[in-house]
């Protein structure tokens, strides 16, 4: 889970002006972030950062959220190869925004 970044429960990440590169993994290539058992999820927010060619086996090719919010602000998601899976994976949210 989360290759790069794999955030414990009721974690609020911030991730600012970054490149996360080439990542692999079974759930949320680069950054995974769930919940307890008792559903108390975190927040995730992105802003200017550049998510490039990350995959995950599963699901969640860049990002992978279980429950929780996000915020993805001015990020490009770029992938190399073709046929790649959906690069954010997002179930429930309680507040998904972005903005271009």
């Amino acid at each position: 889970r989360g290759a790069a970044i794999r955030g414990q429960p009721q974690a609020d990440v911030v991730i600012r002006r970054s490149i996360l590169r080439n990542n692999r993994a079974g759930v949320g290539g680069a950054i995974s972030l769930f919940p307890t058992d008792k559903g108390a999820a975190g927040s995730l927010f992105v802003e200017q950062t550049t998510f490039e060619n990350n995959r995950a086996v599963l699901s969640g090719g860049a990002i992978r959220l279980a429950e929780g919010s996000v915020v993805i602000v001015a990020t490009t998601f770029e992938v190399i190869k073709r046929n790649v899976e959906a690069q954010l994976m997002l179930y429930p949210l309680r507040r998904l925004n972005l903005i271009f």
